[in-house]
């Protein structure tokens, strides 16, 4: 796969190519189990990083916190839910995300995964 981007170790050099016009449509291997029941360590997830608008409750590839990460993004009000599905909550904890956030990118909606687990 020669577009294939470990989400969690992607390089600047990397997301600067993700964020690029040329290419909408990314295929990124998934390294934990913070969207575990929806997407599995090791699946391969295929983001559209033309689409970065947040439809609420949706899966998205975003930066926070330093680090690439898959996940769940909704609205509340004004205010902006960031949610792992994992039940495990101490290893990949909820935020929550204000408006203009210079340490919050969204890099692409997930529009389909391919493993065998989940959904």
């Amino acid at each position: 796969m020669g577009n294939e981007l470990h989400a969690s170790r992607a390089s600047h050099e990397q997301l600067t190519e993700l964020l690029s016009p040329s290419s909408q449509i990314r295929r990124l291997r998934v390294l934990d189990d913070a969207m575990r029941g929806t997407i599995c360590a090791g699946d391969i997830i295929t983001v559209d990083t033309g689409n970065r608008d947040i439809d609420s409750g949706h899966c998205y590839l975003v930066v926070s916190e330093g680090a690439v990460r898959v996940r769940r993004l909704s609205f509340e009000g004004a205010v902006l839910s960031v949610n792992a599905d994992s039940p495990d909550k101490t290893s990949y904890p909820d935020a929550i995300v204000a408006a203009g956030a210079d340490d919050f990118v969204v890099l692409g909606r997930v529009i389909d995964r391919q493993g065998d687990k989940g959904l």
